[in-house]
């Protein structure tokens, strides 16, 4: 038997916010006029729609995964406790949370992204990115101002534009700036590595117990690097 679908016609621009338990949740940002829900929907009176906000858990107790058609540069919330969530096209806002699932996001404005176990990967955020994570991957292909804590995983933020703070007691840290903001890491543990553009003059401030931080770069006022390691290595480099 085929899963019914539901959709939502639009009045204005609503958040659309998306609740799972265990089931998983696929948004795929396109050009139409509508929401559709595709599968996993639940009962039209179940869902809860508001001038400003429209809200659904998916069908059965939220254990059926969710396939959601949005407009693009719609603003999203998601969350489940286990499922993974995904999201092709192109969006406004987005924040999602999970505990032991990945996340993944095209390309938004804005992120807010948090997870326990999970991986993070965003492929472009135009405006500010912030990841949250204990032991997962965290990789953003593209961002503009990103801000970043993981406990043991690795992190890697490539063609930062802005400003780049990141966090990790253990994790491995690789940086690619385009040298038009201040980058700020602070590891226990963990190695951390951060590339400018070749012709780039920093003002590194590296801070590490462990060893001999390496910075192969004449300093200069081009941006600012502060780095804290306890024992990791710490290398700057050209791009």
């Amino acid at each position: 038997m085929t899963d019914p679908s539901i959709s939502l016609p639009l009045a204005g621009n609503p958040l659309v916010r998306v609740t799972t338990s265990s089931g998983r949740i696929a948004f795929h940002a396109e050009d139409r006029p509508d929401i559709l829900i595709q599968s996993g929907a639940p009962p039209l009176e179940k869902i809860e729609i508001s001038g400003e906000e429209i809200h659904f858990h998916s069908d059965r107790k939220g254990s059926r995964d969710l396939v959601v058609r949005v407009p693009s540069s719609m603003s999203i919330v998601a969350g489940t406790a286990s499922g993974d969530i995904s999201m092709s096209g192109s969006y406004g806002e987005v924040r999602a949370t999970t505990a032991s699932g990945n996340i993944a996001v095209d390309e938004a404005e804005t992120v807010d992204l948090r997870t326990i176990s999970g991986d993070v990967n965003v492929a472009r955020c135009s405006g500010r990115c912030r990841l949250q994570s204990v032991s997962g991957r965290a990789l953003v292909a593209s961002c503009g101002s990103s801000e970043l804590s993981t406990v043991s995983g690795d992190v890697e933020l490539q063609k930062v534009s802005g400003d780049a703070k990141v966090r990790t007691v253990s994790g491995r840290i690789e940086i690619t700036s385009e040298g038009k903001g201040t980058i700020a890491v602070k590891t226990v543990s963990g190695g951390v590595r951060i590339a400018v553009p070749q012709g780039t003059s920093p003002n590194a401030k590296l801070v590490s117990l462990g060893s001999t931080p390496r910075c192969a770069l004449p300093g200069g006022a081009d941006c600012e690097i502060d780095v804290v390691s306890m024992s990791g290595k710490i290398e700057i480099i050209d791009s």
